[in-house]
């Protein structure tokens, strides 16, 4: 039941926690006028907020020795953290952008090696490899699934505010391809249509995270069905291991 559990929610917080991060680069790119590496950079307030919050709770769990409450924790910060981020706008300050993504990486390192910790504790130690694979598995399937899902709403969303604000303006110009459009391609544009497609690439990026707050909902409703088992304190060898001491020597 543990690993049942633990893999649901590793596959809904994978498909919320890949499918957000996929397109705050493309936010810092195209509507911050950031250079791609100074956007991976611009993500290390998630990195710090997820690093910090998995030995924090590492500690908590080894005093403790209790582990349940903080997958309903984790979830619950992700779920607020994706909630900030769909209010980004094209005049977000960086400082708050910063926060907004510290908010969801500490709700993401809440939850993730928890639940790898609560499937290790509820197999035989000789199941725990297969275990902890199979736990990361279902969490990378939910991440191709949520970029994938998130990716498709986004290519859909784009053309109809783009459309929408180059109506407001009168556009009467050449087709402009969603497709094709890149840092370069954009400032080539006039700067009333170049202002239109900022704006375009903003809402639909912060419509991502509209929709991806449902799914971290999700993630916390099935955090409660984890359930909470002692955590072991020592590893008990299975009857087929033999220790080194009492081997037979080699000749």
């Amino acid at each position: 039941r543990v690993f049942r559990s633990a893999s649901a929610i590793g596959f809904v917080v994978g498909f919320a926690m890949f499918g957000a991060m996929t397109f705050l680069p493309l936010y810092f790119q195209e509507v911050r006028g950031a250079s791609p590496t100074n956007s991976g950079l611009r993500l290390l307030p998630m990195m710090v907020g997820l690093f910090g919050a998995s030995i924090v709770v590492g500690q908590l769990v080894a005093k403790g020795r209790k582990y349940r409450p903080f997958p309903i924790a984790g979830t619950a910060v992700m779920t607020l953290g994706l909630g900030l981020l769909a209010t980004l706008g094209v005049t977000t300050s960086s400082w708050l952008t910063a926060f907004y993504m510290f908010v969801l990486g500490t709700g993401i390192g809440l939850v993730m090696q928890i639940l790898i910790t609560a499937v290790q504790n509820a197999v035989r130690p000789e199941d725990i490899g297969s275990a902890t694979a199979g736990a990361n598995f279902f969490r990378s399937i939910g991440g191709s699934f949520g970029t994938a899902v998130f990716g498709a709403l986004y290519v859909n969303e784009l053309p109809h505010q783009m459309a929408k604000g180059l109506g407001a303006i009168h556009y009467h110009g050449p087709s402009i391809a969603v497709s094709h459009l890149t840092p370069q391609t954009l400032h080539a544009l006039p700067l009333a249509v170049i202002g239109v497609i900022v704006h375009s690439i903003s809402a639909s990026v912060a419509r991502i995270y509209v929709w991806a707050v449902p799914v971290g909902l999700v993630a916390l409703l099935l955090s409660f069905t984890l359930p909470e088992i002692a955590l072991r304190s020592s590893h008990h060898p299975v009857a087929d291991e033999i220790p080194l001491s009492n081997a037979d020597p080699v000749t």
